[in-house]
C-alpha cells in the first residue's frame, strides 16, 4: 500500500451548486431545487464541504485549464474555448506546468479519464498524464490521446433545448450503454484495480460531459415530474438596470419568451442528470471500499462552471457572473479529515492544484532562475502559481487558509470577446464590466440578483471598497488589464 494519499478528482462540467441536496438549504442554496443526490450527501457527512467555492471563469476551456496549472485564465493564457472559432488561443503555451507532471515527478501513476477541453492540440498526455481514456465527442472524433474510445454505436435523436438550441441527444438507452458517462465510471473502475495492484500512489481524474446540455439521463433517472418543480426566484427577470448584455443574450440565446413550463421540462432533465451522476459516485466509493483504498484516498467533487438552467430566463451561459453560473459545489473527504464540516471561507479554481500538491508531498513548480526566460519576462510568467493551499483546512493542522473573497474573469465566447472581472465577497458581488454598466449586488437583501445597485448612493462605500479590492486582485495576479484600472477608470 502506498504510503502517500492517493487521489480521485470528479470533474462535472456546468453543475449548479444549489441543486446538490446537500446544498439546496444552505445559503446561496435553492429549496426549490428537489434533485436527490444521496450519495453526494453521504460525502458531505463523512468529508468537507466548501460553501463558498467559486469558478475562476464561467466557460470549460479556461476553468479547467486553471485546475491543471493553478493559475488564473490571463496568466496560463487559454482565455475562451479551445474548439471556438474566435479562440484566442486553442492551446496552453509551452513552458505551463501542470498539476499532474508534478504529481507525475513525485512517482504518482496519472490517469486521465473523459472530458479534456483545456488544450485543443495538446492532449493529456503532454501535461504529465500515463494513462488517458475516453475523450468528449469532438476530442474522441479527432482521437486526440484516445486509445480507449467510447463506442459511436448508439442512436441519436434530436432533441431540442430550450429556444433555437436543437442538440443532438443519445436514445433512450439504458444506464449500462449510456455514454459518456457511464462508460467514464466503468474505465474508472478498471483504472482503480490497476492502481491498486500497483506500488505508486495514484491520481485519478474523471471528466464528465454531465449535466451539461443535452441533459439525457438514462430512462431510470428521467423521473422528475416537470409540473413539480418551480420557477427559479429569478425566473422573472426583467433587465431594468441591469447590462445592456444580459437582455441582450437572452434573446441570443432564444430564451427570452419561453414559458416556465417549457423550462420546467428541461430543469427536469437536469436534475436527471445530476442524480445519474450522483449513482455513478455510489459506485465509485463502492470501487474504493472493495479495493481497499478508501482509507488513504481523498475525493474531490466539484465543476468547471454552473448552469443557468433558465434562471433570469437565460440558457447555457455567457456575458453574465451571476451566481449561477460562478458559485460551484466543492466536497473533499479523506484521510485526516474529520466529517461533516463546511466551511465558509472563499476557495477558487485556482486553489485545488497547490492543495493537492501539498496533501500528496509533491514540490510546486520551481520558477527559480527563470529571471533570464524571455517568456518570465513577460507578465505572464509561466510556472508561477496563483492558487493558494487549503490542505490545513481539510486534516485540521492550518487556519486562516480560505481567501477573503472570489475573484473570477471572463473574456467570451460563441457571440464575440467580452471582458469582464468579478469581487464576490461574503455578502456583494461587483462586476466590472469595461464596456457596459457595472454591476453591484447585495446578496443578503437580494439573493437572486435581481436589483443592481451600482449607482445607490448609499452604497457608495460598498461600492468603493469592492473596486479597491479588484484593483488589488488585479495587481497582484499580473492582470493585464490592471493598467488601464490603474489609470482610474473603474
Amino acid at each position: 500500500m502506498a504510503t502517500q494519499p492517493n487521489f480521485v478528482v470528479v470533474f462535472t462540467d456546468q453543475c449548479r451548486y444549489d441543486v446538490l441536496s446537500c446544498n439546496a438549504s444552505r445559503p446561496g442554496g435553492d429549496t426549490a431545487a428537489v434533485c436527490r443526490t444521496p450519495n453526494l450527501e453521504a460525502m458531505a457527512e463523512r468529508g468537507v464541504v466548501f460553501d463558498n467555492a467559486f469558478s475562476c471563469c464561467g466557460i470549460c476551456s479556461p476553468a479547467r485549464a486553471s485546475l491543471l496549472t493553478g493559475r488564473y485564465p490571463h496568466n496560463h493564457g487559454v482565455l475562451n474555448n479551445t474548439h471556438d472559432q474566435d479562440t484566442v488561443r486553442p492551446d496552453l503555451p509551452e513552458g505551463e506546468v501542470s498539476l499532474v507532471s508534478c504529481l507525475r515527478d513525485a512517482g504518482y501513476r496519472t490517469v486521465h479519464l473523459g472530458k479534456w477541453h483545456a488544450s485543443l492540440n495538446r492532449g493529456p498526455s503532454e501535461f504529465g498524464f500515463t494513462d488517458v481514456t475516453g475523450m468528449d465527442w469532438w476530442e474522441f472524433l479527432q482521437s486526440i490521446d484516445a486509445p480507449h474510445p467510447p463506442p459511436r454505436n448508439l442512436t441519436w435523436v434530436p432533441y431540442p433545448t430550450p429556444g433555437t438550441h436543437g442538440v443532438p441527444m443519445y436514445s433512450d438507452a439504458p444506464a449500462e450503454e449510456h455514454v459518456p458517462e457511464y462508460f467514464f465510471f466503468r474505465e474508472a473502475g478498471r483504472a482503480l484495480e490497476e492502481c491498486a495492484a500497483s506500488p505508486n500512489p495514484f491520481f485519478l481524474i474523471v471528466n464528465t460531459n454531465g449535466p451539461h446540455f443535452p441533459c439525457t439521463p438514462p430512462p431510470e433517472f428521467n423521473t422528475y415530474d416537470p409540473k413539480a418543480i418551480p420557477p427559479w426566484p429569478n425566473f422573472e427577470e426583467t433587465f431594468e438596470g441591469k447590462p445592456a448584455g444580459h437582455l441582450r443574450l437572452a434573446r441570443q440565446r432564444g430564451c427570452i419568451d419561453l414559458p416556465w413550463e417549457e423550462w420546467a421540462e428541461y430543469v427536469a432533465r437536469y436534475f436527471g442528470m445530476v442524480s445519474y451522476i450522483d449513482h455513478l459516485m455510489g459506485g465509485l466509493f463502492d470501487g474504493l471500499e472493495r479495493l481497499g483504498l478508501r482509507e488513504n484516498t481523498y475525493v474531490v467533487f466539484m465543476t468547471d462552471h454552473g448552469d443557468l438552467s433558465g434562471s433570469h430566463r437565460i440558457f447555457n451561459k455567457g456575458r453574465i457572473m451571476y451566481e449561477e453560473l460562478y458559485h460551484i459545489p466543492l466536497l473533499v473527504e479523506g484521510p485526516g479529515i474529520e466529517g461533516g464540516r463546511r466551511r465558509d471561507g472563499f476557495v477558487n479554481t485556482v486553489d485545488i492544484m497547490p492543495t493537492i500538491l501539498q496533501l500528496a508531498g509533491a514540490a510546486p513548480p520551481d520558477v527559480s532562475g527563470r529571471e533570464d526566460d524571455p517568456a518570465w519576462q513577460t507578465d505572464r510568467r509561466p510556472g508561477l502559481l496563483d492558487g493558494q493551499s487549503f490542505a490545513g483546512e481539510l486534516t485540521g493542522t492550518g487556519k486562516g487558509q480560505l481567501r477573503d473573497y472570489a475573484a473570477a474573469e471572463y473574456h467570451g465566447e460563441e457571440f464575440g470577446l467580452h471582458s469582464q472581472r468579478m469581487i464576490r465577497s461574503a455578502r456583494y458581488k461587483y462586476v466590472y464590466n469595461p464596456a457596459d454598466l457595472d454591476e453591484l449586488y447585495d446578496l443578503a437583501a437580494d439573493p437572486a440578483e435581481l436589483s443592481n445597485r451600482i449607482s445607490d448612493p448609499t452604497l457608495a462605500g460598498v461600492l468603493a471598497e469592492h473596486r479597491a479590492m479588484l484593483e488589488e486582485w488585479m495587481e497582484g495576479t499580473r492582470d493585464t488589464m490592471y493598467r488601464w484600472v490603474q489609470r482610474g477608470l473603474l
